[in-house]
């Protein structure tokens, strides 16, 4: 009886589904394209407002914390990576790193030639 029920339960959930599906109005073209541009609209309007709101936040904390407005800022050489490294000795003097690309891997390389001599 059970499946007998179950199988009622299904048809009939078909049946309603079918028939509101007859029931539902859809718009004409023009009122599609009338709705889609109300929704357009509405958003550019409200990236406009978030964007007023942010910029007004931003600037309010810029005059309370000076630093904020650079601190935000990101420059060529972080983008592009040609910032100079700084290490330190042992002696806490500071010594650049002016080493190229070509030359870091020649040193990696004879480093690797003389652990594995070192080895044998």
């Amino acid at each position: 009886m059970a499946d007998k029920e179950k199988k009622g339960g299904i048809v009939k959930w078909f049946r309603e589904f079918k028939s509101e599906w007859k029931k539902i109005v859809w718009p004409g073209r023009k009122q599609l394209k009338n709705n889609t541009l109300v929704v357009i609209a509405c958003v550019v309007v409200v990236t406009l407002v978030i964007f007023a709101f942010d910029s007004g936040f931003k600037a309010l904390v810029g005059l309370v914390i000076p630093e904020y407005e650079m601190s935000t800022v990101i420059t060529d050489e972080e983008i592009t990576g040609d910032v100079t490294v700084e290490d330190e000795t042992t002696e806490g003097e500071t010594v650049e790193d002016d080493t190229a690309e070509g030359e870091t891997e020649e040193t990696t390389e004879q480093q690797s030639t003389e652990n594995t001599a070192d080895a044998q």
